[in-house]
């Protein structure tokens, strides 16, 4: 559920709007000009901004965008328009909007749109860079940061300005023919001394999304009447940033695709040419599971699906399914192993995959603006005394998240996930040299191989940070101070934003510093310690 602000000077299409949403589950608020869109964001916090661009009043939908987003930096925005206008994605672009919908378009369209960019903000963010053993100090190098930032900015002006339709097909296909020369080079030289080059070349390839040159420019490994399918992939919405920004290096590389099931599916769905017209699944049910829509291209080889559990009407999962064949078992025993998923059939010829409760889950329940430190510890101290209970069956994980715990309307939140696979499986990766992809993991991942109690108090700590902010971190780079805490870079960057933790602040250090020593000795002592300091603050 999210609190949406609808800005649509269309009474008519307003309300249609306005009542979709709110049967999805939203909390829908509307304003039909810039200005009153302005009043009701000084007013209230809101997790999207699904706005016009053409709207009564001085200000385009494009202006009330940068002026809300003073006001709430970390909203969302869907920009929608049914006027050809060559600047608007241009500007769109320039501020970050998220997505932008061409009108007139389909209510499921714009269903997909609002679901994929909402989810945004729970994604992890990209851990691109080769791992370096236990010395984590990498992380936090300025430089790389800063590069990190720029190609991310300018592979979504991309996607954008595609979206938009402000660039065609053959335009992108030359600004792609540069991309992919530039992103060959950022993998080739993970190295500080490359780290300034490429982020101006980065800055320069972005100067020119807006005027694309010599169009004869072509790609080897992508012609051009391959790339037309990845610009209607990304047209149609199942193609987003956070695909784009993995494109060149699982066309590239092919050891990349086999490093999760994830990694291979998202290959067939920006690459594979093989379309189905059609789909002999949806509406199949397994095991009180019916596959409602699809959440991606539904190529023959890999779909992922939206269902709905048969004793749960609302409680939305999803299903990935994959060819029962030889060399799908190394990835779907990854899958399987690390707990990811859970195998919930083997028919017509292909492996069902369950991920399961997302819906359900803490992390899309709770409020977008966050709570005070009493709530958050009446949600997570249940939790606590459930893993203090693990412990003392010797049991640990040191990697779950919001998403792992189950939040019931009227009942206390319960783990519904805890293992240790997940942060055996992190701890093998990185030993290996591969990239950082999970940082739900207690930050001694990097060299101790298996987790202990301390592990879960750092994981725990992380939590209560999460909750008070609604699922959310206020700078994306704190997950990455989150790692390192204790050190003075580290805790100067979390010191703005620990005033929603109040008297638990000095526990929160303690429990997610990222020396496992500093840790409190058991979990009990934690739970005792927070209590003690809620009950003080009366």
């Amino acid at each position: 559920m999210a609190n949406i602000l609808v800005v649509e000077d269309d009474p008519l299409f307003r309300e249609a709007v306005i009542n979709f949403l709110t049967i999805q589950g939203h909390v829908v608020e509307s304003a039909a000009s810039a200005e009153e869109a302005l009043s009701k964001a000084r007013a209230n916090t809101f997790d999207l901004l699904l706005n016009d661009i053409r709207i009564a009043g001085h200000l385009d939908g494009v202006e009330a965008l940068a002026m809300v987003r003073k006001l709430q930096p970390q909203i969302r925005c869907i920009l929608m328009t049914g006027f050809a206008d060559a600047e608007a994605p241009l500007r769109a672009a320039r501020l970050q909007a998220d997505d932008y919908l061409l009108k007139p378009f389909k209510l499921h369209t714009l269903r997909r749109s609002v679901d994929s960019v909402l989810e945004k903000d729970f994604d992890d963010p990209a851990g691109l860079v080769q791992s370096p053993g236990p010395d984590l100090r990498w992380l936090f190098d300025d430089r790389l940061q800063l590069l990190e930032a720029h190609r991310e900015v300018c592979v979504h002006q991309f996607f954008l300005l595609v979206r938009s339709q402000r660039l065609s097909v053959r335009d992108a296909y030359t600004l792609y023919c540069r991309w992919e020369a530039l992103e060959i080079d950022y993998y080739d030289h993970q190295n500080p001394l490359h780290w300034d080059r490429l982020t101006a070349a980065y800055r320069e390839w972005a100067a020119c999304l807006g005027s694309p040159d010599n169009p004869d420019r072509s790609s080897e490994t992508l012609p051009y009447l391959r790339f037309e399918l990845l610009y209607a992939r990304i047209q149609s919405g199942v193609i987003q940033t956070c695909h784009l920004l993995q494109a060149i290096r699982l066309l590239h590389w092919t050891p990349m695709r086999q490093e999760s099931l994830q990694a291979y599916c998202t290959y067939h769905w920006l690459w594979s040419d093989q379309l189905d017209e059609g789909d002999p699944f949806l509406g199949l049910t397994l095991q009180g599971y019916r596959l409602v829509r699809h959440r991606s291209v539904p190529s023959p080889l890999v779909r992922l699906y939206e269902a709905e559990a048969e004793v749960r009407p609302k409680h939305g999962d999803l299903i990935l399914c994959v060819p029962d064949k030889a060399d799908w078992q190394l990835l779907i025993n990854s899958e399987l192993r690390t707990e990811r998923a859970s195998s919930l059939a083997i028919t017509f010829g292909h492996y069902f995959l369950l991920y399961q409760g997302y819906s359900f889950s803490l992390q899309a329940r709770l409020p977008s603006r966050g709570t005070d430190c009493l709530h958050a510890w009446k949600i997570l101290r249940p939790i606590f005394l459930q893993v203090a209970a693990f412990h003392q069956q010797n049991r640990f994980s040191g990697c779950f998240s919001l998403r792992d715990i189950d939040s019931p309307p009227g009942q206390p939140c319960s783990l519904s996930h805890f293992s240790e696979a997940g942060y055996r499986e992190a701890h093998r990766s990185m030993n290996e040299g591969h990239m950082i992809s999970n940082f739900h993991t207690a930050p001694e991942v990097a060299h101790q191989a298996r987790p202990g109690g301390p592990s879960d108090q750092a994981v725990l700590g992380r939590l209560l940070f999460e909750v008070v902010h609604g699922g959310r971190y206020p700078d994306p780079a704190l997950r990455l101070h989150m790692r390192t805490l204790g050190q003075p870079d580290s805790n100067r960057a979390f010191a703005p934003h620990l005033k929603p933790l109040g008297p638990l602040t000095s526990v929160f250090y303690r429990l997610a510093h990222s020396n496992p020593q500093e840790r409190f000795g058991r979990l009990e002592e934690a739970i005792a310690a927070i209590d003690a300091a809620i009950r003080n603050a009366g």
